[in-house]
């Protein structure tokens, strides 16, 4: 006894060869389905020359991501240090003991802000500003008298100046520590009026009226 399944398998192995034998030139039902596909394939004149489907849209980013770390504001970035204050420091520093100086420019900033109630560091620029000459005076000797000639500083030189008066007058101050002085003659110089009763300001003022009146011997050699 033959199964069902096998016994339809056998039905229909019997029919091909039938279809087969007899009819050859008569394509069999699964020619005739793969014919008719590929027919309608080929009907279509245009399949192949339409455009493909755009791509799928990545997911829009946010826009501090999608412009980069480059567009974050520069406020963000602190300064690793400040010129001004380095040099300060620098100056200051004796016997290589500059963490100690550090310390010192830091309690000046903070007794500046605290008299001040203001950002101390702008309120420094402006009085290292006012108190930078803007030339030196040399002194050369022409025969047995000495000859004044005014010499143009750069801005390195002008800061050296300046900070070298302003510690030079913070001296006379009947304060205790170095940075409670320093930081009553910052005020004193951003605040003062006549600049000829202030220290720092008064040796400025000094050098000016000489280069002026030394200022025909520039061109002489």
């Amino acid at each position: 006894m033959f199964s069902p399944l096998r016994r339809a398998g056998v039905i229909a192995a019997r029919r091909s060869t039938r279809s087969v034998t007899t009819i050859p030139n008569e394509p069999s039902s699964v020619m005739k389905e793969a014919m008719g596909a590929l027919a309608g394939i080929l009907g279509q004149k245009d399949a192949f020359n339409q455009p493909l489907a755009p791509p799928p849209t990545p997911p829009s980013l946010p826009a501090t991501l999608a412009n980069g770390p480059q567009d974050q504001p520069l406020m963000l970035i602190p300064v690793e240090e400040d010129p001004l204050l380095q040099f300060l420091t620098s100056y200051i520093q004796r016997n290589g003991e500059r963490k100690k100086a550090a310390k010192i420019v830091s309690r000046t900033l903070l007794f500046i802000h605290t008299l001040t109630r203001s950002p101390p560091l702008p309120i420094l620029r402006e009085a290292v500003l006012q108190v930078a000459p803007a030339c030196k005076i040399t002194s050369t000797m022409f025969g047995v008298r000495p000859i004044y000639k005014p010499v143009a500083l750069s801005e390195k030189q002008r800061t050296h100046y300046a900070i070298k008066w302003i510690l030079e007058s913070s001296k006379s101050r009947p304060e205790h520590k170095l940075e409670e002085r320093l930081a009553r003659e910052v005020v004193d110089i951003v605040q003062c009026t006549d600049p000829k009763s202030q220290g720092a300001l008064k040796k400025k003022m000094e050098v000016y009226n000489m280069a002026m009146k030394n200022r025909t011997n520039t061109n002489m050699r």
